[in-house]
């Protein structure tokens, strides 16, 4: 029996690795390749006798897409990034370092065709209160005094929705049973994908995945990582890679650790919501990069997160000017876009932000006030204020993929962003004071 390959490469496994340059690099290199918290290093012995500096390198063609063979199976890595080095002493070896930001293991070697896949997939364990459909039956029996316990499981098609003109986007629960008869696992994970008309670069399903990715972080109080992925390269094939990315895929994942769900699959109208969430991160991403990167990244001050939250604002009401269903967006002037964004949304929001008129002149004074002025702000007000503001674009931003105020409804409720958080943002804005720039 083979060992699981991303362990192996979490320590770090030699091989030797070949680029996938047009035209072709015949020469494969002695190297070495790690997973590592940011990124897939291969680093390679790359000189040779007819150019012992290792400059081929510099040429980007021979930099796009690394191939190898190792302890752990192949690898496939389009590279991010490069770096070149040569060794100390009195021996001097030139090394090439390649950074990969996602990678596919055991990729079927005569079906690699530079980084390009036909489908690829992320397997999620714990979020099935998210997207429903449970599909199982449990319950206790007893048959002639004893007791027992019945367990019944059905698996469910897969289940898809057009993206583009050559993207469709997948989902589905399969159950899995493992392990020794008498120590049976049963698990059911979320599978999300895309599959595409033809075989497309590896980044192009990945920025997909990562937008996917990027709503369930947003839709649950904890972290959210997949536990594993996979990758078709050729349409017809039944063989797949496995897929390996530096910010969706991690090597442990607890189930169950996200039971409630701030909104779910459901509330954002099924996959239809959730190909329209998609599609606006790929042609509006100024919206939503704030609502994403301070839910997964938590390292910007208060006053940062604030002033681009207030770009963010701003972008999608402009963003939404010419959009005839969007007529809270028409004509807004810029001291009133936060009102603007409020009005896109359910009643729930004035319920859980209080007074939502003077919300929006203290949102956009402390915006002018950091935005203009030397003024330093409380950062509990900003802080509270990013908070709240992120959520109301959020909100406004889903309402819209939904085509209904159903996300912004459960948002704003007691199921949604239940106590303490609305609370500890009222304790902190109702009697914090107006900044004198909300009129400018």
């Amino acid at each position: 029996m083979f060992p699981e390959p991303l362990p192996l490469l979490r320590t770090g496994v030699v091989g030797n690795f070949q680029m996938l340059a047009d035209p072709p690099r015949e020469e494969y290199f002695d190297g070495h390749v790690q997973l590592g918290p940011d990124a897939a290093v291969i680093a390679v012995l790359a000189g040779t006798e007819k150019d012992p500096g290792a400059k081929w390198v510099d040429d980007l063609s021979n930099s796009n897409t690394v191939f190898g063979i190792t302890e752990a199976g192949t690898v496939l890595a389009p590279i991010r990034s490069y770096r070149r080095s040569s060794t100390h002493g009195e021996v001097r070896a030139e090394v090439v370092r390649w950074h990969a930001s996602n990678m596919l293991i055991n990729a079927p070697h005569e079906e690699v065709d530079d980084d390009t896949v036909a489908a690829t997939k992320l397997f999620y364990l714990g979020l099935g209160s998210w997207s429903g459909r449970p599909g199982h039956v449990d319950e206790p029996i007893s048959d002639d005094g004893e007791p027992g316990w019945r367990i019944e499981v059905r698996s469910e098609q897969e289940r898809n929705v057009s993206l583009d003109a050559d993207f469709n986007l997948t989902i589905e629960h399969g159950w899995t049973l493992t392990g020794p008869p008498d120590i049976r696992s049963i698990s059911r994970p979320l599978k999300i994908g895309f599959r595409s008309n033809h075989r497309r670069p590896l980044s192009e399903h990945v920025v997909r995945l990562d937008a996917v990715h990027g709503l369930l972080s947003v839709a649950h109080w904890k972290p959210v990582t997949a536990a594993t992925g996979i990758a078709q390269l050729d349409p017809d094939s039944r063989k797949r890679a496995v897929l390996w990315d530096d910010t969706m895929t991690n090597e442990t994942v607890e189930p169950d650790s996200n039971e409630f769900p701030i909104f779910t699959l459901a509330d954002i109208n099924d996959l239809e919501g959730l190909a329209a969430w998609v599609t606006i991160c790929l042609t509006r991403p100024r919206a939503v990069t704030p609502i994403v990167r301070h839910r997964l990244f938590q390292n910007q001050t208060p006053e940062s997160r604030l002033l681009s939250t207030a770009a963010a604002f701003e972008y999608w009401t402009a963003s939404n000017a010419r959009n005839p269903k969007a007529r809270w967006a028409r004509k807004v002037r810029e001291h009133r876009v936060p009102s603007a964004i409020s009005a896109s949304v359910s009643d729930n929001w004035s319920n859980w932000i209080g007074d939502a008129s003077r919300w929006a002149e203290l949102f956009y004074g402390t915006y002018i006030q950091l935005k203009h002025t030397a003024q330093a702000a409380d950062l509990d007000v900003v802080d509270a204020l990013e908070y709240s503001g992120r959520w109301l674009l959020t909100a406004s931003i889903l309402d819209q993929c939904a085509g209904s105020s159903a996300p912004s409804e459960r948002i704003f409720s007691g199921n949604g962003l239940r106590y303490p958080a609305p609370n500890r943002v009222r304790a902190v804005l109702d009697h914090a004071p107006i900044p004198s720039t909300a009129h400018r």
